[in-house]
């Protein structure tokens, strides 16, 4: 005879078909959660350009913008292999900017016309932009590579494309075989050329603005022998220059007259030839202050002194705007030069020098 379960076990099963129950109808009446959607985020690709290859765009109100000074932007990606000195250039209508970034966004350079030195190979960033919110319109953008002198040895004549780096010099070794006049240049758009000549028997000698546009120029008679050129920046900046070395006797062997010798307290009168220079000897026997003039109704006239570790030039220090030198002389050989600041002008005039008590 089969025997019926106790009354605690059909209350438990009793419970849990309940419990089954309700659990069943609860998850039946519960929708399902709605699946979740990842948005991806939009890629953006950079154009990339090669470089030496021409660049043409516009910045339009459709192009990226600088919320910080609402002006709008165009970047692209620029492959730069080591130990290149790059040129970009910004041209056209765009009144805007260059700037160069690293893979570290870090800016390296900025201007309508840049120039960097790369050192480590990889892709950086070049970005177009306006200078301020109301610039818009086409550009182009030209990308060269800038070559480069790497040696450290010049003779006469030289001329040669370095770079400076940052709170750097360049030094080189110039070999003057023939003793004579020469003239080094230093001409840079990137920084405050300076120069630094030593040689044989203490020589020494430097430049910051003596040249053409304020760069550098040391003009000297120089005996033969190996010198010490030191190139740099005046304000310790960096940026691309030329050097330049010549005979200033064989440089300016077509253009100057030689006129024979510049006394002391004799005066000469001559006449200037256009495009010519006056070129006088002088003979100081004692060290002293001396004043050189040159006089003329008919020219604007220039005075130039060289000789014995000393260049000195004049346009409009004398009198009436005629050229004036005013200086402390050692005894010595020396050469002044008489021209015309325009150099397709010419006339007559009067040169003097003369010791000052």
């Amino acid at each position: 005879m089969s025997k019926l379960s106790s009354p605690l076990v059909l209350a438990s099963l009793g419970s849990l078909a309940v419990g089954v129950f309700i659990g069943w109808q609860v998850n039946s009446s519960t929708p399902a959660p709605a699946p979740v959607i990842e948005e991806e985020t939009p890629v953006v690709v950079i154009p990339t350009l090669q470089l030496g290859e021409p660049l043409r765009g516009e910045l339009t109100t459709q192009s990226a913008l600088n919320r910080k000074d609402g002006s709008r932007f165009s970047d692209y990606l620029l492959p730069l292999a080591t130990d290149k000195l790059v040129e970009v250039e910004l041209r056209g209508s765009l009144n805007g900017v260059l700037s160069l970034y690293d893979d570290r966004d870090e800016l390296l350079a900025s201007a309508p016309l840049l120039r960097y030195r790369v050192e480590q190979p990889g892709d950086y960033t070049l970005v177009v932009s306006g200078q301020d919110a109301n610039s818009y319109g086409p550009f182009d953008v030209i990308t060269r590579e800038v070559e480069l002198s790497d040696t450290d040895q010049l003779t006469v004549p030289a001329d040669i494309s370095s770079w400076l780096q940052k709170n750097n010099a360049n030094h080189y070794v110039l070999t003057i075989e023939e003793g004579g006049f020469y003239q080094i240049d230093m001409q840079s758009d990137d920084m405050d050329a300076f120069l630094v000549l030593r040689g044989p028997a203490g020589f020494h000698t430097e430049d910051d603005d003596g040249g053409d546009n304020l760069n550098a120029r040391i003009r000297e008679y120089l005996e033969p022998g190996e010198y010490q050129l030191t190139a740099s920046s005046y304000s310790d900046e960096s940026g691309l220059f030329t050097l330049a070395v010549i005979s200033r006797d064989a440089a300016d062997m077509e253009r100057q007259i030689q006129a024979g010798a510049l006394e002391v307290d004799q005066p000469v009168s001559a006449w200037l030839t256009a495009d010519k220079e006056d070129v006088y000897q002088v003979t100081l026997a004692e060290a002293g202050t001396y004043q050189i003039d040159m006089i003329s109704n008919d020219v604007d006239t220039y005075l130039e002194l060289e000789g014995n570790g000393v260049y000195l030039s004049d346009d409009d220090g004398g009198d009436d705007l005629n050229a004036r030198i005013y200086s402390y002389l050692e005894a010595g050989e020396y050469r002044v030069i008489a021209r015309s600041f325009d150099d397709d002008v010419e006339g007559g005039y009067q040169l003097t020098l003369t010791p000052v008590n």
